[in-house]
């Protein structure tokens, strides 16, 4: 076993092995909280909603051609940490095991970052109206995911022109030793750019469309745990779950949500990693 396995692997097992104590920790303090009766209406929205962002993620990283066992294990456990961990931070792992896989960190981050900024859009679209109605403000997460889809848009937009304008500027206007760097670090962000474009490009219509489905059908699934935890369904539980991606949150519909939502995907990542040992011993 190579230095960059064993270094991966060892990465691997111990944001794993957190996230099961993150896992377990909540699930204990939070036990009389979990409704058992929503298991069924559970799985089978919870599975519809990832089998749909698990195909909006492949098709990001379609040409990199990644075999889709290999992809499948690559996006549970990714999942499972992404759910658990607080304040986004699962996906810097994510980013870090896609880039790892293809062979290209810097591809893996990008496919990563492209894929919640198609995301943020339809959630946008949906939220922010919503918000407005409900509750006459527009949240701090809001406007964090408001920022993040106008810094990419921007990027994606407006580098070609800029880059053109810059570059022709530069050439003429400054002295040969600054000009090459500064070339050099224009043309790096035109490669960005460039691969951006490539990982999207043709996608972008159906990629909106998975995601739009994916979160009619989250929308739903958190209004009926609402009105069987509640009895009613109110719009701050929606956005108190988004707020809860970024913090911690004892809402009781989400303490359901969260915990129904980890210990699938926790028992799903498991099941394959024993299932590839006894296969991989037979």
């Amino acid at each position: 076993m190579n230095q960059d396995k064993k270094i991966y692997n060892v990465i691997n097992i111990v944001v794993i092995l957190i996230s099961f104590v993150i896992l377990f920790t909540y699930t204990m303090l939070n036990i009389d909280a979990i409704d058992i009766r929503l298991i069924a209406l559970f799985l089978t929205i919870f599975v519809l909603i990832n089998i749909i962002k698990f195909i909006r993620l492949y098709l990001i990283f379609l040409e990199e051609k990644i075999p889709i066992t290999r992809f499948t294990k690559l996006y549970i456990k990714t999942t499972f940490v992404n759910i658990l961990l607080p304040f986004k931070l699962g996906e810097i792992f994510r980013m870090y095991c896609f880039g790892r896989e293809i062979h290209n960190y810097y591809k893996g981050i990008l496919g990563i970052i492209l894929d919640r900024f198609v995301d943020s859009i339809i959630l946008l679209i949906i939220i922010i109206p919503m918000e407005i109605m409900y509750l006459h403000s527009i949240s701090f997460v809001s406007i964090l995911i408001i920022a993040y889809v106008l810094v990419i848009l921007l990027f994606l937009v407006f580098t070609p022109s800029t880059y053109k304008y810059l570059n022709k500027y530069i050439i003429t206007n400054k002295s040969k030793k600054s000009s090459i760097k500064a070339l050099e670090i224009l043309e790096k962000i035109k490669m960005v750019h460039k691969n951006g474009m490539e990982l999207l490009r043709g996608r972008i219509p159906l990629l909106l469309i998975m995601s739009s489905l994916a979160w009619i059908l989250e929308y739903s699934l958190i209004n009926l745990i609402s009105k069987i935890e509640i009895g009613q369904f109110e719009f701050t539980v929606f956005s108190e779950y988004l707020n809860s991606a970024f913090l911690t949150n004892t809402n009781v519909v989400l303490i359901n949500y969260f915990c129904m939502s980890s210990i699938v995907l926790g028992a799903v990542m498991l099941l394959v990693y024993l299932y590839n040992r006894c296969y991989k011993k037979a």
